[in-house]
């Protein structure tokens, strides 16, 4: 994004404010304070094994939930499609006088597919396609510990990867489904492909489906692009470009960082900040590594070096007019978009969010993240948005170093996997979307912190304020055919910063509080439980 094609904020607001956006808690208020539209009822069309069916409701639990529905929000009729339900609605029903455009993010435990009811019944979302050959059969060790509602474990899909789907380049399970992501292909040949692959896989918990390539094809990053489109230089866009550092002395988790290209003298990708981690006595920022990649690309040889050169090549401004420089870009999280920024002395950050005032307290293992989760980003294109998780989604190398029989070393065996980056897919609806400013590219960096547990009742007061951070949000998939009122997200998982034993900074005067690991080991969340 190029900043200085935007419109600057609103000069009048007072120091560290923010242009106005809607809260979360209107958003809360859209159904009486809920964010599920059957949490009244008691009810969810999820069973405790993690099925989704409307089967799962009793023939009187459907006639009351029927009833609800068309009351409350004008639905006619409703189906269940894996982990969506598609609701039907007629703008002729009861709720048209009170209908605010703002609706619940979950119905039943599922994500809500709102539509009219003379609107084409199409398939609620298609991420692959069905391939044709006969079952796989597999040993049936080779899916142990796997349960419906999680995602697979890295040994699960490096299994996958290197056995069964020998050229994939990335599976993810996404909406109930297993998507294996193969290398790209003219239609002609995907079609020839799919009358290979197989329908199923045998002890797999969930079906199988094939796509003709990566998932994210465009990481377009030049114009704004909404479920809504706006022209780049529409002044109806809001940005929050505030440099905090000299209005507050600090800055926050979501504000305004970029990079600059030296030889235009300019801006050069703008992302939101992360979240500020230490590992000992190093502290370290999050950010998004894309936004200086360029810049290491054409200057091979200087990152990561302790070099004057290299602290000005890939240093990061926070903010405009004027803009304070904060750091530079020391180091990359492996093959992850998860860069660090190392701050100068004298540059203050604070883990707290700006809208909602909530802190961001330790790092969730992306084992332990489900479906239909709901996740709370905070950037400073987007302001509060809720998002819904869809699945996980991994990238595989191929030549993973293993030791050979009979030699003592390790060496690269070729055709065996590895998952190379781990990432969080979630979904974001033009519901949640149609108000400034809107969710795009420049969202990438933001860090995405629970605000809904599958299965829990607790508040969403009482899950934001665990300050549990899940992900670090890499892509926004701005060309994604799926379904054009949704917006496809993907967002690496902070699993390698958790294994290397850095831990999030609490504010001044807080207790730091312990990630949650792969192993699930640490204290309850609940009873960690600290006031915001």
């Amino acid at each position: 994004m190029d900043i200085h094609n935007t419109v600057p904020p609103d000069t009048d607001k007072g120091p560290g404010q923010s242009p106005p956006n809607p809260r979360l808690s209107d958003d809360k208020s859209a159904f009486r304070g809920y964010q599920d539209a059957l949490e009244p009822l008691g009810l969810s069309l999820v069973s405790s094994n993690g099925t989704t069916a409307q089967t799962n409701l009793s023939s009187d639990e459907e006639k009351l939930v029927r009833q609800h529905l068309w009351s409350e929000f004008g639905v006619k009729d409703f189906y269940v499609s894996g982990p969506f339900i598609v609701l039907l609605r007629d703008a002729t029903g009861p709720a048209a006088s009170r209908d605010t455009g703002q609706l619940p993010h979950l119905v039943g435990a599922l994500c809500p597919l709102w539509r009219d009811i003379d609107e084409p019944d199409d398939e609620p979302m298609v991420f692959g396609e069905m391939g044709e050959g006969a079952e796989m059969m597999v040993d049936e060790s080779v899916f142990a510990g796997w349960d419906y509602g999680k995602a697979p474990s890295n040994a699960i899909v490096e299994h996958l990867a290197t056995y069964l789907f020998t050229e994939c380049e990335a599976i993810t399970w996404i909406a109930g489904c297993l998507v294996i992501e193969l290398p790209k292909v003219d239609e002609a040949s995907f079609e020839a492909q799919l009358s290979n692959m197989p329908l199923s896989i045998a002890y797999a918990p969930c079906a199988v489906q094939y796509h003709n390539g990566p998932f994210p094809t465009d990481e377009q990053r030049k114009r704004a692009v909404t479920p809504n489109p706006k022209p780049a230089a529409s002044h109806d866009r809001t940005d929050d470009e505030t440099d905090y550092v000299s209005k507050d002395g600090k800055f926050y988790p979501g504000s305004m960082i970029y990079s600059i290209n030296d030889k235009q003298d300019r801006a050069m990708s703008c992302v939101s900040a992360g979240v500020l981690i230490r590992k000992g006595t190093s502290r370290r920022l999050t950010c998004s590594w894309h936004a200086w990649e360029d810049i290491n690309k054409d200057n091979p040889g200087v990152f990561g070096q302790d070099t004057d050169e290299a602290r000005h090549m890939f240093r990061v401004i926070q903010g405009t007019k004027p803009g304070t420089n904060i750091g530079y870009v020391k180091e990359r999280v492996g093959e992850t978009d998860i860069a660090l920024i190392q701050l100068h002395d004298g540059i203050t950050f604070e883990n707290k969010f700006l809208d909602s005032g909530f802190s961001a307290k330790r790092l969730v293992h992306s084992s332990h993240t489900k479906a239909m989760e709901l996740l709370h980003i905070n950037g400073f294109p987007t302001g509060e948005q809720i998002l819904t998780c869809l699945g996980t989604r991994c990238t595989v190398n191929r030549g993973k170093s293993l030791l050979t029989p009979g030699i003592n070393a390790v060496l690269p065996q070729p055709g065996v996997a590895d998952v190379k980056c781990r990432q969080v897919a979630a979904l974001a609806e033009d519901k949640a979307l149609t108000r400034k400013p809107y969710i795009r590219d420049s969202v990438c960096g933001s860090v995405l912190l629970r605000s809904k547990v599958e299965g829990e009742k607790a508040s969403e007061d009482t899950v934001m304020a665990r300050g549990e951070v899940v992900a670090m949000c890499h892509l926004v998939n701005l060309t994604s055919g799926y379904n054009p009122r949704q917006l496809l997200m993907f967002a690496d998982a902070l699993d390698p910063l958790i294994e290397d034993g850095w831990t999030i900074v609490p504010l001044l005067g807080g207790i730091e509080e312990k990630n949650i690991t792969r192993d699930g080991s640490e204290e309850s969340p609940a009873k960690r439980l600290r006031t915001r």
